[in-house]
């Protein structure tokens, strides 16, 4: 399913194990902005892929995109996890 989905933060995912700080991928917390239907009433989050660091190395924070998911999971904390690709920056 394919959503248009607003940009509200972008971070480097980082937690603590116990061999010191792991920094992993860009996190975006995302907010769906669907005009047709039906649409998440929370934020989500998406993990970019290492292609996607490369297309999008500049700030996504308070743009639009057209976001391709393929699999909603639940993360830490009750929040819902976004898994697919980003088509197109709008």
């Amino acid at each position: 399913m394919r959503f248009r989905a607003q940009v509200q933060s972008q971070k480097l995912d980082s937690y603590t194990n116990k061999k010191g700080q792991v920094i992993s991928r860009q996190l975006l917390m995302m907010q769906d902005k669907s005009e047709e239907g039906g649409r998440l009433d929370m934020p989500f989050e998406y993990f970019l892929s290492i292609e996607e660091e490369g297309m999008h190395s500049v700030s996504l924070v308070d743009q639009f995109v057209l976001l391709d998911v393929t699999a909603l999971t639940p993360a830490f904390g009750g929040k819902l996890r976004a898994a697919g690709a980003i088509v197109e920056v709008l």
